[in-house]
């Protein structure tokens, strides 16, 4: 809950943990080409604390803030994978916890429309 307060501002609790997935992409680091991302999903109740939209930075953050998106607005041009594995479970309450593999894995810029 340390990492979720942190990049988002809020506390909370842990109503149930939905199951672990993971994201397999591109990845030029040292000798390796491919990287695997291990998820884990939790449904949460926000207990406090107020939405950061931005963010303390320090070495090994990977969070600029956060904001509230109506779901809808989500699409895969403008969000992360992890991102449409929350908005799918959000929608039709199922979590599918299959590995996903991408050929592709865009990181999005501060400031970038897409």
């Amino acid at each position: 809950m340390r990492e979720f307060n942190e990049e988002t501002g809020l506390t909370a609790t842990i109503d149930r943990q939905l199951g672990a997935t993971s994201f397999v992409y591109p990845w030029q680091y040292e000798h390796w080409t491919i990287n695997q991302h291990i998820c884990v999903f939790y449904t949460l109740t926000i207990t406090g604390g107020q939405l950061a939209k931005t963010v303390p930075q320090f070495i090994g953050q990977d969070s600029l803030g956060a904001q509230a998106i109506p779901l809808e607005k989500l699409t895969w041009e403008n969000a992360s994978p992890l991102v449409m594995f929350a908005k799918s479970f959000l929608q039709t309450g199922q979590a599918d916890l299959t590995t996903k593999t991408f050929r592709e894995w865009t990181v999005l810029k501060e400031g970038s429309d897409s």
